[in-house]
C-alpha cells in the first residue's frame, strides 16, 4: 500500500493536525501506531489515534481552560498515553515541550520550565518515575483526580500538573480506558499555520540540560520530506507507506513520528509506560521479525544489541530495507556488520539546532566495492544535504584543507534563529552559538576527504560522547563535590567499542576522609533520578580515588593526564 500524496494536496496539508485528520479520513483502518510490551502487542489505526488525541484536546480546552500557543511540557515515557497526550497538545494548538527530568534537585527541568514560560507538566502520579520523584514535591493539595495544583517559585508561570495513570485512584481512573469511553467531542484548532511553533525541544549544554529549541509544523514537514526525496533518489528503495521501527523518545528529535504522522508510515515501538530498562537484542529482532519492519531508525548501542544476534537473524533470513543509524560517532565495523540485517545502510549527521546535515546510503551489493575503495571509514557521514551549507575551521576560524580536521559549522533553512528564554533577551547561548558571519557553530569536530564526504569525530574540548548524549564535565563534577566527602572532582572519558565514550570519575577526597569506591559510585548514582543503564543517562562507569590531581604550569588540573590514566586502566585496548 502506498500513502503518496498528490503535489498540490500535499500543499494543503501544511500542518500535523491538517495531516493527521487527512489520514483519520483516507486510511482510517491503517494501523498508525504498534506498541509491544512484552510480548503483548497493541495497535492503534489513524482513525483512533485522530479520534483519541481529539479528545484530549478537548479536554485541554474546554475543561483545563488553554489556549493556542501555551507550551506544555510532557513527561511520559514512550506509550499509547504518551501518543495521545502529545498529539491532542498538537490537536489543540498547543505547544509541547519535551521535558528533561535527569537531576534529582530537578534543576534541569524548573530552568526549563521557567526559561519557556511552561504552565503545565503532564505526568504520571504512580511509581518511582524520574519526573513524579520531582513534580510531587511542588503538587499543592489533592494528587487523586486528573490535575493537581502545582507551585514552585523557580517555575512561577506553571499551575497545573497533569496526572495521567493507569492505577485508577480517589476521582481519577485509568486514563486510557476514561479515553476511549469518553463522549467528549473531537476539538482541532483550526487557526494553526504552517509556521506556528509545534514543538519545543530540550538539548544538551554546558550548564545541563536546560537548552530549548523551537521547532515549526513547517521545520518538520520540510525535514522529512527532504530525507524521503533524498531515499528516492539514492535508494533501491521508493518510499510509500512502510513499517518503521523506532525506540527512540517520542519527544526528541530523532523520535518524533514525522513519517507516521506525515505520511502515515506504521511506527512500531516498545510500551515502557509501566518497565523502563535496557532492551534486549532478540527480543528487538523478535519484534522486526513479526512487523515485517522496513526501516529502523536504532541508535548504535542498540544495533549492537542486534548483532549480538546476527546469526539467529541471517537464519531467519529476513533483512530490512534499511537501517539508519547516527546521533554517536560510528565505526567502520560497526557500519558494515548492519547489512548482516539490512539491504542498505544509512548513516546520518542532524543536530536539534540545524536538523538534517549530510547523510549516504549505501546497498549491501556494494559492500565489497565499499571495502576495497576503503569509502566508508570510522566516523563516515555522507555528503551534505540539499540546502545545508558545511565549512570547517581551524582555531584561527581559517577553513581547513582536506582531510584536517577543525570545528563543524552550518548555514542552510533548518538552522535555527535561537534559543527559546523568556527570562534573558538576548539569550546569551544564543549568542554563543552563532561566529560573527553568521554560522552556526555545532561544537563537533570533523573533516571532509577529497571526495566531500563528511567525518564527524564527536564533541570538541572536554565535552564526552556517550552514545547518543553529550557529557559536560562541568556541570557534572560540581554536583559530585557537593558531597562533603569530596574535596575536588574531574570527570574524564574512557574509550568505548559501543558506546565511543563511557564516562569515569576521579575524586580528590578531603583530608582525613576514608571514602570508598562503593561510596564514590552510590554518590554518583544519587545525582540522578533515572536508571544507570537508561539511555542518556550519564552515570559513571569507573571510578578513581586520588590523593591529589596533577596540575597544569599554570596551576589548573592536568585533565590529561588523569584521562591518560584513566584510559591506561579502564580503556580499550
Amino acid at each position: 500500500m502506498g500513502a503518496n500524496i498528490a503535489i498540490p494536496e500535499r500543499k494543503n496539508l501544511d500542518t500535523i493536525p491538517k495531516l493527521v485528520k487527512h489520514w483519520s479520513v483516507s486510511l482510517p483502518d491503517q494501523e498508525l501506531f504498534v506498541f509491544y510490551n512484552g510480548d503483548r502487542r497493541e495497535s492503534y489505526t489513524c482513525r483512533q489515534v485522530f479520534q483519541l488525541a481529539g479528545k484530549f484536546s478537548s479536554r485541554l480546552r474546554h475543561q483545563y481552560g488553554f489556549k493556542k500557543g501555551d507550551i506544555i511540557a510532557n513527561t511520559l515515557p514512550n506509550s499509547p498515553e504518551r501518543v495521545f497526550t502529545d498529539l491532542g497538545i498538537i490537536l489543540a494548538g498547543c505547544v509541547t515541550l519535551n521535558a528533561a527530568t535527569m537531576f534529582a534537585d530537578g534543576s534541569d527541568f524548573l530552568t526549563s520550565a521557567n526559561n519557556s514560560g511552561l504552565l503545565a507538566a503532564i505526568v504520571c502520579p504512580e511509581g518511582n518515575g524520574p519526573a513524579w520523584r520531582i513534580l510531587k514535591n511542588y503538587i499543592r493539595g489533592d494528587a487523586t483526580s486528573s490535575t493537581a495544583v502545582f507551585a514552585c517559585d523557580k517555575a512561577p508561570l506553571m499551575e497545573t500538573a497533569i496526572l495521567v495513570s493507569r492505577q485508577p485512584t480517589g476521582s481519577r481512573g485509568h486514563f486510557l480506558h476514561e479515553l476511549q469511553d469518553s463522549t467528549e467531542p473531537i476539538f482541532v484548532e483550526q487557526g494553526v499555520q504552517p509556521d506556528d511553533i509545534l514543538i519545543v525541544l530540550t538539548t544538551s549544554g554546558s550548564t545541563g540540560y536546560c537548552k530549548l529549541v523551537a521547532k515549526t509544523h513547517r521545520d518538520l514537514i520540510d525535514q522529512w520530506l527532504d530525507a524521503c526525496n533524498y531515499v528516492t533518489e539514492h535508494s533501491r528503495q521508493q518510499w510509500t507507506t512502510n513499517v518503521i521501527y523506532n525506540d527512540r523518545l517520542i519527544g526528541w528529535l530523532g523520535g518524533f513520528p514525522f513519517g507516521t504522522y506525515i505520511n502515515a508510515d506504521t511506527r512500531v515501538l516498545l510500551d515502557v509506560f509501566d518497565t523502563q530498562g535496557l532492551k534486549v537484542g532478540a527480543d528487538l529482532w523478535k519484534i522486526i521479525c513479526a512487523e515485517k519492519v522496513d526501516y529502523a531508525i536504532i541508535l548504535p548501542l542498540d544495533l549492537d544489541y542486534l548483532m549480538n544476534h546476527t546469526s539467529f537473524a541471517v537464519a531467519a533470513d529476513y533483512k530490512m530495507k534499511m537501517i539508519c543509524c547516527g546521533g554517536q560517532p560510528i565505526r567502520k565495523d560497526q557500519f558494515l556488520s548492519y547489512y548482516a540485517v539490512a539491504r542498505e545502510v544509512s548513516v546520518v549527521y542532524a543536530t536539534t539546532e540545524a536538523g538534517l546535515l549530510s547523510y549516504d546510503i549505501l546497498q549491501v551489493s556494494g559492500i565489497s566495492s565499499i571495502v576495497a575503495e576503503n569509502k566508508v571509514k570510522d566516523y563516515f557521514c555522507g555528503q551534505v544535504a540539499p540546502g545545508v551549507e558545511v565549512r570547517i575551521v581551524d582555531a584561527d576560524n581559517k577553513e581547513c584543507q582536506t582531510g584536517q580536521v577543525g570545528t563543524i559549522h552550518v548555514k542552510g533553512r533548518a538552522v535555527f534563529r535561537g534559543y527559546v528564554n523568556r527570562v534573558e533577551n538576548p539569550d546569551p547561548k544564543t549568542l554563543l552559538a552563532f561566529t560573527k558571519d553568521g554560522w552556526l557553530n555545532t561544537d563537533d569536530s570533523g573533516y571532509f576527504d577529497e571526495a566531500r564526504n563528511l567525518y564527524v569525530l564527536g564533541r570538541l574540548k572536554d565535552v564526552i560522547t556517550f552514545g547518543a548524549a553529550f557529557v559536560y564535565p562541568g556541570w557534572l563534577e560540581p554536583k559530585i563535590t557537593q558531597h562533603p566527602a569530596i574535596s575536588e572532582a574531574c570527570i574524564v572519558p574512557v574509550s568505548d567499542p559501543v558506546l565511543y565514550h563511557n564516562i569515569c570519575a576521579i575524586v580528590k577526597p578531603v583530608d582525613g576522609s576514608d571514602l570508598s569506591l562503593q561510596e564514590l559510585e552510590t554518590i554518583c548514582r544519587d545525582i540522578f533520578l533515572t536508571d544507570k543503564d537508561m539511555e542518556g543517562t550519564p552515570v559513571p562507569k569507573f571510578y578513581l580515588i586520588l590523593q591529589d590531581f596533577p596540575q597544569t604550569a599554570t596551576g589548573k588540573v592536568d585533565r590529561k593526564i588523569l584521562q591518560k590514566m584513566a584510559e591506561e586502566k579502564f580503556g580499550v585496548h
